[in-house]
Parts: C-alpha cells; sequence; structure tokens
C-alpha cells in the first residue's frame, strides 16, 4: 500500500511511534521462513520492476511541460560556467553509445564513462537516446547500409522485406555490428561538430 500510495503521488513519511514486543518466550508467530521469505523477495522484485520500467518513465513524461524542457536547454546546454568543448563532446559521446551495439549496457556504459571523463551526465543521458523506439528502425537500416562494404555476402536489397527475416538477420550479424559501430562513429562526431559550432554561435549572439 505504501508503495501505491507512492505511485499516485501520495507523500508517504516516515513518523516515529511506539512499540511493545512480548517476551520471546510469550510470543505466537504464523511466519513460515521459507514461504513467506520467498513471497516477499518476488513481490519486491515485481514492485522494482514496475517502478522502473513503467512508473518512473510515466512520471518522467507526464512532468515534461514546456517550461521545464525550455529551463533544461537553458540550464545545461548555455550554462557559461561550462566548457563549450565538454558540452558538445557530452552530446557526440551520448549519440555514439546512443547506436553502438553494447545492447542493453549503452547507459550504464556511458554514464560511468561520461563520470570518469568529466562530462556532462544530463546532456548525455539525452543524447544517447537517439535509439528510442522510432529511430530504431532508421539506426538498423543505415547500420546495414554502412556494414556492406565490410563482409563478403551483404544483405544489399535492403528494401526488400524478405532481407529483414529474422534468420537472414542473424546471418548477416556481422554486417550489422562493423556498420552500427561505423553509424556511432560517424554520427558521435557529426553531433560533436554541429553541436560545438552551434551552441559557440549562439553564445557569442546572445540566442
Amino acid at each position: 500500500m505504501i508503495v501505491k500510495s507512492s505511485w499516485r503521488g501520495i507523500d508517504v513519511r516516515n513518523i516515529p511511534i511506539s512499540i511493545h514486543y512480548d517476551p520471546p518466550e510469550t510470543r505466537v508467530t504464523h511466519f513460515r521462513p521459507l514461504q513467506d521469505f520467498t513471497r516477499i523477495s518476488l513481490l519486491n522484485t515485481w514492485l522494482v520492476a514496475l517502478t522502473i520500467l513503467y512508473h518512473f518513465p510515466r512520471r518522467f513524461l507526464k512532468s515534461l511541460t514546456k517550461k521545464k524542457i525550455m529551463a533544461f536547454i537553458r540550464e545545461q546546454l548555455f550554462d557559461k560556467d561550462e566548457p563549450v568543448g565538454v558540452k558538445a563532446l557530452s552530446i557526440g559521446f551520448g549519440v555514439f553509445m546512443g547506436i553502438v551495439p553494447i545492447w542493453g549496457y549503452q547507459l550504464i556504459v556511458g554514464i560511468t564513462l561520461s563520470h570518469l571523463m568529466r562530462l556532462n551526465k544530463a546532456i548525455f543521458i539525452v543524447a544517447a537516446n537517439i535509439s528510442a523506439p522510432p529511430l530504431i528502425p532508421l539506426v538498423i537500416y543505415l547500420s546495414f547500409v554502412l556494414g556492406i562494404p565490410f563482409v563478403d555476402e551483404p544483405i544489399v536489397d535492403l528494401l526488400s522485406v524478405e532481407s529483414y527475416t529474422l534468420d537472414s538477420i542473424k546471418a548477416n550479424i556481422v554486417q550489422y555490428l562493423y556498420g552500427s559501430v561505423a553509424l556511432a562513429i560517424a554520427s558521435g562526431l557529426l553531433a560533436f561538430v554541429v553541436s560545438f559550432f552551434t551552441i559557440s554561435w549562439m553564445r557569442t549572439n546572445k540566442v
């Protein structure tokens, strides 16, 4: 009930209370260690998964107002205390990590490296969403295109429906891997250059 209350936006607070425990020899318990610990563990796993995969993203999307988005852009992109190169590198690195084929680990690896390189982690996370679901087909398509020179028998007819069967993708996974790395490098460099000159121009002209 506490977790579901938090999901609904109800304020949950810790309130100190007094409690009395009977002496151990007089206590009566119906707790079953194996069964109840298993149930509690499964319930906690389910609640954590729902929170991470559904409720956190849902709450985040609902909080995206125009005012907050503009404030984020002003604070993260145009903060003059942070060098332009750091901002541009954060964007370029985010785009690179969003495309590079280490599925499921892009953000974990990217945030760790961003911290070590002292990049802007907020900008990195936004840029890494280049591989968000609406853009996935385009990323896959371009990866296969750029991977053509690296394999002996590539998928050439990329617009053919038969080329995108599961078997054909498995057979040409090398083409996709080479192409996605090439796409990640090219897109990251392009994003770095474009963002560097754009942010520099906007700072100079006080846009």
